[in-house]
């Protein structure tokens, strides 16, 4: 290769390494300054206060201890053998007082 081409290629190389370190650092830049957080969430998003309320505290420590009994659980459970064989039947609708074709036949002849 000659000077000229060395020149020509030196001359497409420095503008292009520019243009590539400008699109990097804007790129860095662009993902500092914006922000994938809505106004509303940052509305919502508060501090947590770090202070506990010593009162409360002394309160929920004083509360009774409470054990439940289950016992109760298992005799409401247990299905005797007969009332797990029983079957629904369904009722049979009541017969209707008067069928579409009584009311349209008595509309024709009044």
């Amino acid at each position: 290769m000659n000077k000229k081409q060395y020149q020509n290629l030196i001359y497409l190389i420095i503008p292009s390494f520019v243009v590539i370190l400008a699109w990097i650092g804007f790129t860095i830049y662009n993902k500092r300054v914006a922000t994938t957080i809505t106004e509303s969430q940052s509305l919502t998003i508060l501090p947590i206060n770090s202070s506990f309320n010593k009162e409360v505290l002394n309160r929920l420590k004083k509360r009774k201890v409470i054990t439940p009994n289950l016992n109760y659980l298992q005799t409401d459970n247990q299905i005797s053998s007969q009332e797990a064989s029983l079957t629904i039947t369904p009722i049979p609708p009541a017969e209707p007082i008067a069928t579409v074709e009584a009311e349209t036949q008595g509309e024709t002849t009044q």
